[in-house]
């Protein structure tokens, strides 16, 4: 299985550092740096084509865009997912 990693690597959220390079040594030290692809890009725009994934997850970062964001990262994410892709969507119950 072959994981894409899309983040802005933008600073905010309580994250500093956040770097292609502060993830890649990460993954090397889960050692799955090899299957996992590091791209920059917006959720909002995602670069993939259509149905282009088998699956998508959103670790508490959809919630961070307020609800015309929300929906333009939620089509998004249909608009990449194949016919039966699955949608894993986390997020912190307030």
């Amino acid at each position: 299985m072959k994981v894409v990693a899309l983040d802005k690597f933008t600073t905010g959220y309580g994250i500093g550092g956040n770097t292609p390079a502060r993830l890649r040594a990460n993954l090397e030290s889960a050692g799955v740096a090899g299957r996992v692809e590091i791209r920059e890009g917006d959720m909002r725009a995602l670069p993939f084509a259509d149905a282009s994934l088998d699956g998508a997850v959103s670790a508490y970062a959809m919630d961070h865009l307020g609800r015309t964001g929300f929906r333009t990262a939620v089509a998004e994410t249909a608009r990449v997912l194949k016919p039966g892709g699955e949608f894993l969507f986390l997020t912190v119950q307030r």
